[in-house]
């Protein structure tokens, strides 16, 4: 019986963990919480409303803010700390959200559009806006 429901439990708790890291960025974006009765919704359910809403308010009211420079001075700044690429791009995304959030509405439309990751799996998609979430977290709070 516990082979069976090993994997189940393991995404579940994947789910749960990546749900709570994705607090500060859907914060900052206006995400708004599950409806009423949201215990009716299975964790799945809640981390699919996230990841959605984090991404419908980037390349939406958010979309003519993000800027090519700001992601490439996160970008630069990873590389130049000895981050990984892949790290560098997590710093680039998080510094490119944080420079949008900072500029006001109507600053002008952005030249061309920030490279950000996207994936098609669930489980992906919020492990990566997870990890974005953290470094933009890392980026706001005071030192």
């Amino acid at each position: 019986m516990i082979p069976f429901w090993a994997p189940r439990i393991a995404a579940h708790r994947r789910r749960s963990q990546m749900y709570r890291r994705l607090g500060p960025l859907a914060a900052a974006v206006g995400v708004a919480p599950p409806p009423p009765g949201g215990g009716l919704w299975s964790r799945s359910a809640r981390l699919l409303h996230r990841v959605i809403h984090i991404r419908d308010a980037l390349i939406g009211p958010l979309r003519g803010r993000l800027r090519l420079d700001a992601y490439q001075t996160g970008y630069d700044r990873g590389i130049q700390e000895g981050l990984s690429e892949d790290e560098a791009r997590v710093v680039a995304e998080a510094t490119c959200v944080a420079a949008a959030l900072r500029s006001p509405p109507g600053a002008g439309v952005a030249d061309e559009a920030p490279p950000f990751t996207l994936d098609a799996d669930l489980d992906a998609e919020a492990a990566w806006l997870a990890r974005v979430s953290e470094a933009f977290r890392a980026a706001v709070e005071p030192r």
